[in-house]
């Protein structure tokens, strides 16, 4: 392509400055396409001439390229170096303070005003240069305007009560270090420095107050103060907090053990469900609930009913898990887990969570078997050791019954340290399938249930004898003592 004709297509999109910087200034295409070029390029370039700082235009250009207007302010009128005005935060705010500073101090030259304001942001320099506080001072952490703001609130407040002596110094003191949300605690909701510095204090905590005191005077309740409010809602975190506000609870019931996130969200449902029920019916329901009924309506959507939850006359009713067909804590824990682990969406993995009894569940909760696994016709008939396992474990008392195991949110069943130790070891072991029936217990179904610990020993004896004898620098599992075999005698 005709190089001319690039340029005069190149110069098609160019700006008057562009155009002038070309045809005045002699620059090149790319220099006046170079970044922030403009105006003020163009005028920085006549004052480096005039100083005689460049010999000629593209001299001084290429000292210019890339800087934006307070940059080649910077350079061409305070003679700061290209390093300085490159330093974090340099902007027009810098070059005001350093003249403000200038004047204010005869003394004071250009490079302690710059050394003054170096990296400081609009609000810092702001500080120095109207509030006349120290470098130090404006470094403090959380300084910002909300702090210039505290301080002259602060100083005409003093002076409002005869205080004349009370400096911009001693306001600073009183509102150093905090962050917005604790100044205005300091100055609208007349606070100590103390109480806006505890670790729980926070934007919720002047909620709190804001509506405790809103609620005492829509009472008629002149006297209650905001010292009063603070002291209620003091040291209560958002939930405890968003309980009194939205639910009009006292912060005796908010800081029982049992409430939090969990039981305000069945809170929130329930009344959505019938805005009708009273909130100390709600409360009280609520925090006597068992926990995966919890989990049940606010992790899953779950309705009430299908946590046998009645709702007759705006009262909340547990329906009695003997008489009425409903989701128990074993469903909701393995619906939840397929979610999670499978990828289901809730109703699909709910519609398998149901069929699944508590040997199915254990198999898929604490030993990492698959949906798919738990469901094979091997473990429904109880050719696998695991269902066995849970089977004897249930007819001989050593693990709880359906009913009581559903209140456990985690399943932690009771299982015997040694038999739990020895079925995991089987189960985890390189080489050995989970479905051990496949392996060595075949006709595990025909044997009295409790030959199968020894299955499980002689099994794992054998392997890790050939181990041993392969491998001597490996040592065997140690897999604890089960209990003697003892035969059922008719």
């Amino acid at each position: 392509m005709d190089p001319d004709r690039s340029r005069n297509e190149a110069q098609i999109n160019l700006n008057p400055d562009q155009m002038f910087g070309m045809n005045a200034y002699g620059l090149s295409l790319q220099q006046v396409q170079s970044p922030d070029f403009g105006n003020h390029t163009l005028r920085g370039i006549q004052g480096l001439i005039n100083a005689n700082r460049a010999t000629d235009n593209v001299t001084a250009m290429n000292m210019l390229a890339g800087f934006d207007e307070s940059q080649v302010t910077g350079i061409v009128d305070l003679n700061l170096s290209p390093a300085q005005v490159r330093t974090p935060n340099f902007g027009a705010h810098t070059l005001n303070g350093i003249m403000a500073l200038m004047a204010r101090d005869e003394n004071t030259g250009i490079q302690e005003a710059f050394e003054e304001l170096e990296g400081l942001t609009v609000q810092q320099a702001i500080g120095i240069i109207n509030l006349e506080f120290t470098r130090q001072q404006v470094l403090n952490p959380n300084f910002g305007r909300h702090t210039m703001d505290a301080v002259q609130v602060l100083v005409y407040r003093e002076l409002g009560n005869g205080n004349h002596n009370y400096t911009m110094q001693d306001a600073l003191q009183e509102v150093n270090g905090l962050n917005a949300v604790a100044i205005r605690g300091l100055i609208n909701f007349q606070l100590t420095r103390d109480q806006v510095t505890q670790p729980s204090f926070g934007q919720h905590t002047l909620q709190g107050i804001q509506a405790l005191m809103n609620r005492q005077l829509a009472n008629g309740n002149n006297n209650f103060t905001m010292q009063d409010a603070f002291n209620e809602v003091n040291g209560l975190n958002v939930v405890e907090i968003t309980g009194m506000i939205d639910y009009g609870l006292t912060r005796a019931q908010v800081t029982q053990g049992t409430f939090g996130e969990p039981v305000l969200g069945a809170i929130r449902t329930l009344q959505a469900v019938n805005p009708a029920i009273a909130v100390a019916e709600l409360y009280n329901f609520t925090m006597q609930m068992d926990e995966y009924q919890v989990r049940g309506l606010t992790q899953l959507n779950l309705a009430p009913e299908q946590l046998g939850i009645q709702i007759e006359n705006n009262q909340l009713v547990q329906l009695d898990p003997y008489e009425h067909n409903f989701l128990s804590g074993r469903a909701i824990d393995a619906t939840q887990h397929l979610m999670e682990s499978e990828g289901m969406q809730r109703d699909e993995a709910l519609a398998v969570a149901e069929r699944l009894n508590t040997a199915q569940v254990v198999g898929l909760l604490n030993f990492g078997l698959t949906a798919q696994q738990v469901e094979s016709p091997d473990f429904k008939e109880k050719d696998n050791v695991l269902a066995v396992l849970i089977e004897y474990l249930e007819e001989t008392q050593q693990l709880n019954r359906v009913e009581e195991i559903d209140e456990s949110s985690d399943l932690k069943f009771p299982l015997d340290e040694t038999i739990q130790q020895a079925v995991r070891a089987v189960l985890n072991s390189p080489g050995l399938d989970k479905f051990i029936a496949s392996k060595f217990l075949i006709d595990i179904s025909k044997q009295d249930v409790l030959g199968v610990f020894d299955g499980l020993l002689q099994a794992m004896n054998a392997r890790n004898n050939q181990e041993e004898s392969t491998v001597q620098s490996v040592d065997a599992p140690d897999i604890p003592r089960l209990p003697d075999y003892v035969p059922n005698v008719p």
